[in-house]
């Protein structure tokens, strides 16, 4: 077959060889990245595939020229759009290794990153489908003749029709999916007239955005309750003064295609450190992580902060100016 990367059985090694170049993009592009995504037939275990990795990298809105200098540092080829506007695609062979990469960047809110999120989801959701996806690509696989091109057009209308599919059953999925509560703690301060909230880094990742105290509310907990345990645990802060909650507000999370219901809280509190690290305790997945605590004055911060955490500072922002 005249395959420059021929179809072969699914292996179980893609996925590892995936999360490791993810890493390594994610290390190499930091700041810019909203998500990474694996995608493709790889992405599917038990699928005919061409040992190709599709990996799909969102990027802030701005940020897309210049990821291609980071994408060359990791021994990736520009190829520009390639046929898909908006697109930046690079493309990495291996060495004697019948292995590539081939990376699809795309900036925020590009509809083509719902259209490969959504038919990943759908084909692993819907093994029927799955099955119809297999077979076709075995039954073209019969034909001797079939060429890299014929391959991929064989496809393409099988392609189409699952992606609308998946499309409208990825609408309805979101749409009546209960959200996961979240509490999100503001600690302010005025400074010279200047109002600051209270971030952390990670120790071992300076370059990611600055974060605030967020934690998933644990199952019929009180939200308050939640807000004083998360902060005392990320934080090691226990308050002289009470938090006080300002409302709540829905945000839809891209990285980990998550609806979640974010309660804000505020706090005022004079003694607490202009800066301190801290090891986190409590049960998490950020157990003994390193936290670098400071502050960034709200004016920078809104626009920094991982997550759209900012958007509280931005929705609350008269309640904020009636407690400081």
């Amino acid at each position: 077959m005249p395959f420059e990367y021929s179809p072969e059985k699914y292996s179980a090694q893609w996925p590892t060889l995936y999360k490791q170049e993810a890493a390594a993009i994610f290390e190499k592009c930091s700041g810019r990245i909203i998500r990474i995504e694996h995608i493709g037939s790889t992405s599917l275990p038990g699928m005919l595939a061409k040992p190709i990795l599709d990996i799909l990298v969102e990027v802030t809105a701005g940020d897309l020229k210049s990821i291609t200098s980071q994408m060359e540092k990791l021994n990736y080829t520009s190829k520009g759009e390639h046929g898909i506007a908006g697109r930046s695609y690079f493309s990495k062979s291996i060495v004697d290794s019948p292995l590539a990469y081939h990376v699809h960047c795309f900036e925020e809110e590009n509809p083509e990153i719902e259209k490969h999120i959504a038919f990943r989801k759908y084909l692993l959701s819907h093994r029927n489908i799955f099955d119809q996806y297999l077979e076709l690509k075995e039954a073209i696989l019969l034909n001797t003749k079939v060429t890299r091109r014929s391959y991929q057009d064989l496809k393409n209308e099988f392609l189409r029709k699952i992606t609308q599919e998946a499309l409208v059953w990825n609408a309805n999925r979101i749409k009546n999916e209960k959200p996961v509560q979240k509490v999100v703690i503001y600690a302010l301060r005025r400074r010279n007239d200047i109002l600051e909230v209270l971030v952390f880094d990670h120790v071992k990742f300076m370059e990611v955005s600055p974060q605030l105290p967020s934690e998933t509310v644990e199952t019929d907990e009180d939200i308050k309750i939640s807000a004083k345990r998360e902060l005392l645990e990320e934080s090691g802060i226990l308050p002289k003064e009470d938090i006080s909650y300002l409302g709540s507000y829905v945000f839809y999370k891209h990285f980990n295609d998550q609806f979640q219901e974010r309660y804000i809280f505020a706090l005022c509190d004079d003694s607490i450190p202009e800066k301190w690290t801290h090891a986190v305790t409590g049960e998490g997945d950020d157990q003994n992580l390193e936290f670098r605590y400071y502050w960034l004055p709200v004016s920078v911060a809104k626009d920094k902060l991982q997550a759209n955490l900012g958007d509280g500072l931005l929705f609350f922002a008269e309640d904020i100016g009636k407690l400081i």
